[in-house]
């Protein structure tokens, strides 16, 4: 039995940089956060690449998870590991034995461009596989895209544009997308400021305090000489109970923010005498329809109240878009965002759950379309949007961010059933026991019983091409 996980991520570093800090032993913990240390056995001397002592194959380590009571489990039980794979600027591997088996976690390093593709797989073998692969393997493969931020900043970045690049201003980028565009940026060698109310310590990017409504310090972020891109992502999480109190409070989650960052733009840009920021990212929505016949929606379709599955979206976009635009951008693009699937999303998870209980059937029905989206294909939608992805070139203007194939809830149940559903059956959950489940969670069911068919005309003529194209492929790799 084989049990494994593999990310590939972009670096603005040249592979042999990378390798520097890689093949450093006491750098793993700088850079990957699911490892407390990577300590040489034998020979405690060893420091790197560029030192008396490096590392060779053969060598033990001890590797030990950040995870607290797992970390010191490991330390305890665990015999060391060895170097069982290296190539210089290439490839390092360790491999620990285990019961029955063991884990080998591979990094490999493919010169790409100007940077480097970085992937980084783990394999469990053996009769415990099922079990150790995602409690075991799973804790030290987590996003990738943090630990490609701190490589490079480590390592230092190859792109000679780099420094001459307008830095990035992500407001509402505390958040999963945010946090995730963050460190994919910062990968790609760009200075990167977000924007928060609760700054948090070790980030690998910047952080500015601000209060998503009033004017302060980090308005001054707009008069950098090198020009500023936008990413607004601000606004509190949809699908909470609670009726015209609740959409009054995503209104002005969304509402304030925007306008704050507009003002400090208006500012910044009479100060320099044009318009300070280059590219404008910001986000809307998709609103669910309650039918699920009604026709496919694009960029173009105009938006109506009458029929909205969740009451007061339609204008709550409506507000939320308005309040941008006039911001003085050169390009302003609004990324009407469908449900985005990443493994650590809530919405992903929650599902899971489900269907691992055994309630995989489809939700009151199953004939309500899912405008998903995988995260990779997001950032690399909001890249293009900061005008980064090479052959894409968007007008401006709305964007619907959901894959060319939408998928029906039943659809989308039958894929995760067939991943983790005890033997691929799962039982339908009727409308009304939907609702109730779902009030006692404090959640509006509009959000599982409402849908849209939304595909964009908008990204195909722009020349966007889709990583993950159909909701089985996208599935199997988040959970793989």
């Amino acid at each position: 039995m084989t049990w494994s996980r593999t990310q590939t991520r972009f670096l603005a570093a040249s592979p042999e940089s990378v390798w520097d800090v890689l093949a450093t032993p006491s750098l793993w913990a700088s850079f990957d956060a699911d490892v407390q240390s990577f300590t040489p056995v034998d020979r405690p001397a060893l420091t790197g690449p560029h030192g008396p002592e490096q590392l060779e194959l053969g060598d033990r380590v001890r590797v030990l998870p950040h995870a607290r009571l797992r970390g010191a489990l490991h330390a305890l039980t665990a015999p060391p590991a060895r170097i069982s794979s290296l190539v210089t600027d290439q490839e390092l591997a360790w491999t620990q034995d285990q019961p029955g088996g063991s884990t080998t976690q591979t990094w490999l390093l493919t010169p790409s461009g100007t940077g480097t593709l970085l992937t980084r797989s783990i394999t469990v073998t053996g009769s415990l596989a099922g079990a150790l692969g995602p409690t075991m393997g799973g804790a030290l493969s987590h996003d990738l895209g943090s630990v490609a931020a701190r490589l490079v900043q480590l390592a230092g970045t190859s792109d000679p544009e780099a420094a001459r690049a307008p830095q990035v201003i992500i407001a509402g980028g505390s958040g999963l997308l945010g946090s995730r565009l963050a460190h994919d940026l910062v990968a790609r060698g760009r200075d990167v400021v977000v924007l928060t109310r609760s700054p948090h310590p070790g980030m690998a990017y910047r952080q500015a305090s601000w209060d998503g409504v009033s004017q302060g310090s980090w308005a001054a972020l707009f008069d950098d000489a090198r020009g500023v891109d936008v990413v607004n992502l601000s606004g509190h999480r949809i699908g909470d109970t609670g009726g015209a109190a609740t959409m009054a409070k995503l209104t002005t989650s969304r509402v304030n923010p925007t306008r704050a960052l507009v003002e400090a733009a208006r500012a910044a840009s009479r100060r320099a005498g044009h318009p300070v920021v280059k590219h404008w990212v910001q986000a809307s929505g998709v609103s669910l329809r309650s039918d699920p016949d009604e026709p496919v929606v694009h960029e173009d379709t105009v938006a109506r109240s009458e029929g909205e599955a969740l009451e007061g979206m339609t204008e709550l976009i409506r507000r939320w878009e308005d309040s941008v635009a006039d911001a003085p951008a050169q390009l302003l693009t609004l990324v009407r965002t469908g449900i985005v699937l990443d493994r650590e999303a809530e919405v992903l998870k929650s599902l899971q759950a489900v269907v691992t209980l055994g309630a995989g059937g489809p939700l009151a029905g199953g004939k309500q379309w899912v405008p998903w989206i995988h995260v990779d294909d997001w950032l690399a939608i909001a890249r293009a949007g900061l005008g980064l992805e090479e052959g894409v070139r968007l007008p401006g203007g709305p964007v619907i961010a959901a894959a060319p194939h939408p998928a029906t809830n039943a659809e989308v149940m039958q894929v995760l059933r067939s991943h983790v559903a005890p033997a691929g059956v799962g039982l339908p959950t009727p409308k009304p026991l939907l609702a109730l489940g779902t009030r006692l969670l404090g959640k509006d069911s509009a959000m599982l019983t409402g849908g849209a068919r939304a595909v964009s005309t908008v990204l195909p003529a722009a020349g966007f091409r889709f990583q993950h194209e159909r909701i089985g492929e996208a599935v199997a790799e988040l959970l793989r």
